[in-house]
């Protein structure tokens, strides 16, 4: 993880709220409307585009456990950013799936649908700012009128920037009368690591972990751009990613802890740059028991370990699928903190 020179390079202060060290500001990315949370104390910061990639995350740097210096954490303002997924995340198979009898299509059957339905643009609907936190509110209302998914589900995304890292508050509602409704989400966050070889992803060693079985090759051997790489429903137990380096292996594979949530209720999986000795925590709730891990921008010098409520593909495989019933609203987190290697 690089050390931060400038963190808020273009960003234009308007609209400045004071609390504390925390504070509010709204922005622009060329001529993208960003909000930007700040601990002016410390000069952490959590960037959040609000059209473009609405909802995605552009920026995040927190202190570094091991030096005490400003560190980025996912890239700022790169092709890299951290989008959040919803109502699905991640791949359906052919852009197609049944729920309760009925089949839907996403698009036209020649390719997988990919990281959801959110539109480019998410309004931002709160903003809080505390003594010891600063947070947005960025909505969005599915209103049923896509064939593919209609369905009303009113979905929020709450971001915080607090002394403690970062966080990802997902609420869900299904606003339909005498409906069910199929729902997932995920985040797609990218962890800076430098060289993505010697990188390290630790699983939560508290926690048994199963990697998704799929229909292409053995899991961190298939080649970049593999399109099958889609979970069929069933999974092998998996016993890596426990300190090893990623290596030059290709990795687009999904991993879901098979410990119960009483056990383990907060999954925490450790992201190491081993040049620098910098680690973060992806941490995951117990509303989230998958995770999917992409090194398809390793010469970016970043890795993508994505929290998910639900298997890839779980509107066909239906592993952690979430039926939200009429009037019925879930919830679920997840975030990242800094640790030592």
């Amino acid at each position: 993880m690089e050390r931060v020179q400038v963190v808020t390079t273009h960003v234009h202060p308007g609209g400045v709220a004071a609390g504390g060290p925390f504070e509010i500001v709204d922005g622009d990315f060329d001529g993208t409307p960003v909000k930007q949370l700040r601990n002016t104390r410390t000069g952490e910061f959590a960037e959040i585009l609000l059209a473009g990639k609405g909802g995605a995350v552009s920026g995040l740097a927190l202190l570094s456990k091991a030096n005490g210096e400003l560190r980025t954490v996912q890239p700022h303002r790169t092709a890299q950013a951290g989008t959040v997924m919803a109502p699905f995340a991640n791949r359906v198979k052919n852009g197609s799936y049944s729920f309760q009898g009925t089949t839907y299509h996403l698009n036209d059957g020649s390719s997988h649908a990919m990281h959801g339905l959110l539109p480019a643009e998410l309004p931002c609907t709160a903003s809080t700012i505390r003594p010891g936190a600063a947070s947005v509110t960025l909505s969005h209302t599915f209103d049923g009128s896509n064939p593919g998914y209609p369905f009303a589900v009113a979905v929020d995304f709450c971001y915080t920037l607090d002394q403690d890292g970062f966080r990802i508050d997902v609420t869900a509602r299904n606003v339909m009368e005498g409906s069910a409704a199929p729902f997932m989400c995920g985040w797609h966050p990218w962890f800076c690591v430098g060289d993505t070889a010697s990188a390290v992803v630790q699983l939560d060693p508290r926690s048994s972990w199963n990697v998704c079985d799929h229909l292409g090759s053995i899991p961190g051997t298939h080649a970049a751009g593999y399109e099958d790489v889609v979970p069929t429903g069933t999974a092998t137990p998996f016993d890596r990613f426990n300190g090893q380096p990623l290596g030059d292996n290709f990795w687009d594979d999904g991993f879901k802890s098979v410990s119960p949530a009483a056990k383990v209720g907060t999954l925490e999986t450790k992201i190491v740059d081993t040049a620098s000795g910098d680690a973060a925590v992806m941490w995951q709730d117990a509303q989230h028991r998958f995770i999917q891990i992409y090194t398809g921008q390793a010469a970016a010098g970043v890795v993508a370990v994505e929290p998910m409520s639900g298997s890839t593909d779980c509107f066909n495989n239906s592993d952690g699928l979430i039926v939200l019933q009429a009037g019925e609203e879930w919830s679920g987190s997840f975030g990242v903190k800094m640790a030592t290697a």
